[in-house]
């Protein structure tokens, strides 16, 4: 795998054409790449690709909004229809208040609490993936601790 300078990387994979940006591509601690298309999620390690998509996990979408790889390797996926996660062997699907909310972003701070922007809130879990909710200041302000 070359690392491109250009702003689109063009894979053909499964008989189409992907067009990924830059901002869609991860790599983990074993140096393993994860890359967010509109067909799933593509990884490669060394010479081996492998594809994720809605028919051979949970996701239930193959058009991915939002890819990160938090402190312990695991990869949070934001798409058209909430969040998921993975540990290297499980796949487990987030709730948001919102069912089928559109994830526009993911975020990881400095403490691993994981950020997720959708179209209606901002929704913040912990390093245990446990939603924040008796956080909310009164001026709608996310307060998080280590």
């Amino acid at each position: 795998f070359k690392q491109k300078t250009a702003y689109e990387i063009r894979l053909s994979l499964v008989g189409s054409e992907m067009c990924i940006r830059d901002r869609d591509i991860v790599v983990d601690g074993v140096g393993k790449k994860w890359i967010a298309t509109k067909r799933g999620i593509i990884t490669i390690l060394d010479e081996q690709w492998t594809l994720f998509n809605k028919k051979n996990t949970p996701i239930k979408t193959n058009t991915i909004k939002s890819l990160v790889c938090d402190d312990y390797d695991q990869i949070w996926v934001g798409t058209e229809k909430g969040v998921v996660s993975f540990d290297g062997e499980d796949w487990k699907k987030h709730r948001i208040s919102h069912t089928k909310t559109l994830v526009t972003s993911l975020f990881i701070d400095d403490f691993d609490n994981k950020w997720v922007c959708t179209l209606k809130d901002i929704v913040v879990y912990n390093i245990d993936g446990v939603e924040f909710k008796s956080n909310i200041s009164a001026q709608n302000s996310v307060v998080v601790s280590k």
